[in-house]
């Protein structure tokens, strides 16, 4: 049984704060580890009904993405880019009960070895706080390339944290990819998993 997520043992980091009035009456979509923000920019323009929070941890993944959106004519008003952990901004912003529509995580760090596994986001105490703020009919999407934590994340998503499969797909390899890792992936002759699950 995994134990329950504490935020109080999450420091509050300063200019992390959302105004979610930014968001207005859109239903709010939140991407972890977006990289350099290809899919955000992909999303947001295919769905500008849908506001996107899309956090990156690390300084140059963040940074190219900035760039991308300075150099946009117009930056796209339903998207929040923010640096930042995802563990700590959710631990301090999400805080209103059920507000999020839909979660992405493309091709998080898949901690490979045993002894990591409490690292992987489907094993986390983090899995359940994030879920708690998923509107019932809510999505969540994971892709990987790494068929045991595609099948790992399919057995407890269902089992643990009790999800339904919405939508569960191969990748393929003439579809555009959402990333710099499924482009790389793909380009390889890799199997790219993609499964989305269901809130009920």
């Amino acid at each position: 049984m995994i134990r329950p997520f504490n935020k109080t043992h999450i420091p509050r980091l300063p200019n992390l704060e959302f105004d979610w009035s930014q968001a207005g009456s859109l239903p709010i979509t939140l991407e972890i580890g977006c990289g350099d923000g290809e899919h955000a920019l992909q999303f947001v323009h295919q769905n500008p009904q849908i506001f996107m929070i899309a956090l990156e941890r690390t300084n140059a993944k963040f940074q190219s993405f900035s760039k991308k959106l300075k150099n946009l004519a117009s930056p796209p008003a339903n998207l929040m880019a923010t640096q930042a952990d995802a563990i700590h901004w959710c631990a301090h912003n999400l805080e209103k009960g059920p507000m999020l529509s839909q979660i992405f995580l493309l091709y998080p760090n898949p901690y490979p070895k045993k002894k990591q596994a409490n690292l992987r986001f489907v094993n986390m105490p983090f899995m359940g706080f994030l879920l708690e703020h998923l509107k019932p009919g809510g999505l969540i999407t994971i892709a990987t390339n790494i068929n045991d934590y595609y099948l790992e994340a399919r057995r407890n998503f269902l089992k643990t944290w009790g999800l339904e499969i919405y939508q569960e797909t191969l990748i393929s390899p003439s579809s555009m990819p959402r990333t710099a890792f499924e482009r790389k992936y793909l380009a390889r002759g890799e199997t790219c998993y993609n499964l989305v699950l269901k809130k009920p």
